[in-house]
């Protein structure tokens, strides 16, 4: 039974439950978010009717208990599947999250918001933490193995795998993705084929959920008899798919009968594969995806306008600013689309070349000498090659665009004015903060200098950027460079930088000069009055009761001792007079 399968089960069991306890708060939510699956996780069934059925579900949910948590989670939910708002689904989660501070799965969902969004990391931080709140949860760490294979870490990939199969070792759907993985990251297709051998020694049926897997490890390695069995394994399920875009069997029929160069049965299968996706078209036409695979077909059978046209729709439907992540593939899909018929890069139907629609493939087999072979005939390589030429010469131009850019401030003079400015600008600060004292300038004022020299950089290099000071007065840059191919460039500024730093450094000792001075001078300083504060007398004559007489004493000297003004004896001069000493003896010592 298919993934697909079963949630139509699930659904006709909580029909069954509703129907039954029409107040099933739970059976609702779940309810909603079966169709919303249907509608958007396999995309076997995007239509208006189906999203109509997520919202009835959810309505009936509110209305029975509209402030719970729960419903604001089925709500969020809703509005992320069934209607890409994102904003409003983390809002939703927001208010959910308040009573379910610790649920992972707002954790998890989240994390799929700000994955579509293009936050990357952030969504695997979420998704990591659903994952400490529920350990065993299997999806969620396939979800995050898949954020790592998107961000190209692939051991990180393996190791998320390798959790799930810690805790289900006989799934062999995670043996078999796990070592794709090493395919991806290695270009080995070894770890894959071994992997497939183990699960076929296990018996015949263990391979069905493996099935696309053996197809994707057979076509590598260019084995027509193991590409057969593997369709004969695939059964009606898709031979391959990535999220959303899944190919059915007919297409992979097609692809088998073109690696052994029989076009007529090529054209029959591909046919085949049109008649049944032309179906899913007309019964989903607004839905990117299957647009994708239709466009793919045609361009297998040749038909390349409308192969582009349908790649062009279907980028139009799922924009990259909606779903970073999966908005990538129909800009990929479409690119192989337009390499029928000689143009750049080389289309997986039209020339059979299978690592043209599979990136991840296509990566392996061009670094993996063992399959070269299977990208076709020489001109068909010699395609494929051509377009990662021309991909790394389009990255080596941003770069070049980048090194201009520098080039360009250095032409325009910005380089010089922001060092003059800084120069300039550290003299104004020197200048301000040893002058201002002598005239009694309020401390706000240096500061607003200050300030208005930390704005004014970046003022000065837009100016430096757009304008040119000559001896004709300022002007624009794209001007001023007309007549500056007659004169040579005067050297002005580099006085100018040299004359303000020396400034700098000097006025810079000099007043550190000048405070250390002042420093010294208000230490040696003596203060002109003087007191001693002399041990009371114990009049009780109780030795027992000494210690007040003294604590009263050493109380006052520590407070008289915070005047600045006085100096204060000693309290062991001071004390003197305890020890059967007159008043005037103690005084001559002091």
């Amino acid at each position: 039974m298919t993934q697909d399968q079963d949630r139509r089960k699930a659904i006709e069991l909580l029909d069954e439950a509703v129907k039954r306890d029409p107040a099933f708060f739970d059976a609702y939510c779940q309810l909603a978010g079966a169709h919303e699956d249907l509608y958007a996780v396999s995309g076997s069934d995007h239509t208006p009717t189906r999203l109509a059925l997520a919202e009835a579900a959810l309505q009936v949910a509110t209305r029975l208990r509209p402030d719970a948590a729960e419903t604001h989670l089925a709500r969020a939910q809703y509005l992320y599947y069934g209607l890409r708002d994102y904003a409003g689904a983390l809002a939703e989660l927001e208010i959910a999250r308040r009573a379910l501070p610790n649920d992972p799965r707002l954790f998890e969902l989240t994390g799929y918001i700000l994955r579509l969004r293009g936050q990357q990391e952030e969504g695997l931080q979420n998704l990591e933490r659903a994952v400490e709140l529920d350990p065993r949860n299997l999806n969620t760490l396939q979800q995050i193995s898949l954020s790592y294979q998107y961000l190209g870490r692939y051991a990180e990939a393996i190791a998320a795998l390798d959790r799930v199969l810690a805790i289900v070792p006989d799934n062999v759907e995670t043996r078999a993705n796990r070592a794709e993985y090493e395919l991806l990251w290695k270009a080995d297709i070894r770890p894959l084929h071994q992997t497939i051998d183990a699960i076929l020694a296990q018996g015949p049926g263990a391979i069905a959920r493996a099935a696309s897997s053996w197809f994707d490890c057979a076509l590598a390695e260019r084995d027509p008899a193991a590409v057969e069995r593997a369709l004969v394994a695939v059964g009606d399920n898709p031979c391959w798919g990535d999220g959303t875009i899944l190919l059915s069997r007919s297409f992979g029929e097609g692809l088998l009968a073109r690696m052994t160069k029989d076009e007529a049965r090529a054209r029959t299968a591909f046919e085949a594969a049109r008649a049944q996706q032309e179906k899913i078209v007309q019964g989903q036409p607004d839905y990117g995806p299957t647009l994708c695979v239709l466009g793919l077909i045609d361009a297998a059978l040749g038909q390349k306008d409308l192969a582009l046209d349908e790649g062009r729709r279907a980028i139009a439907l799922m924009p990259v600013e909606k779903d970073v992540k999966n908005g990538k593939s129909r800009p990929s899909i479409f690119r192989d689309n337009s390499s029928v018929g000689g143009r750049e890069g080389a289309c997986l139907a039209a020339t059979g070349n299978w690592a043209a629609c599979s990136p991840s493939i296509a990566h392996a087999e061009l670094r993996r000498p063992k399959t070269a072979p299977f990208l076709g005939s020489a001109p068909r390589r010699s395609a494929l090659r051509k377009s990662r030429r021309l991909a790394r010469a389009e990255r080596r131009t941003r770069t070049m665009k980048i090194d201009n850019f520098f080039s360009e401030l250095k032409r325009r003079n910005v380089y010089k004015v922001a060092v003059a400015y800084a120069v300039v600008g550290w003299l104004l600060v020197q200048i301000t903060t040893q002058v201002f004292p002598i005239f009694e300038i309020p401390n706000w004022a240096m500061r607003l200098i200050v300030l208005a020299i930390i704005i004014g950089f970046p003022i000065s290099l837009v100016i430096a950027w757009a304008f040119e000071l000559t001896p004709e007065g300022l002007k624009r840059t794209e001007d001023a460079d007309l007549a500056a191919q007659t004169r040579t460039k005067p050297h002005a500024w580099i006085y100018v930088v040299i004359v303000g730093a020396l400034l700098s450094v000097g006025l810079f000792f000099i007043g550190r000069y000048a405070a250390q001075n002042n420093t010294g001078a208000v230490r040696t300083e003596s203060p002109g009055k003087s007191i001693a504060v002399l041990p009371f007398d114990n009049a009780t004559r109780n030795a027992d009761t000494e210690y007040l007489s003294d604590g009263i004493s050493e109380a006052l000297i520590n407070s008289l001792s915070e005047l600045p003004q006085l100096k204060i004896i000693a309290r062991s001069t001071a004390f003197d007079t305890k020890e059967n000493r007159s008043i005037r003896r103690a005084s001559d010592g002091i």
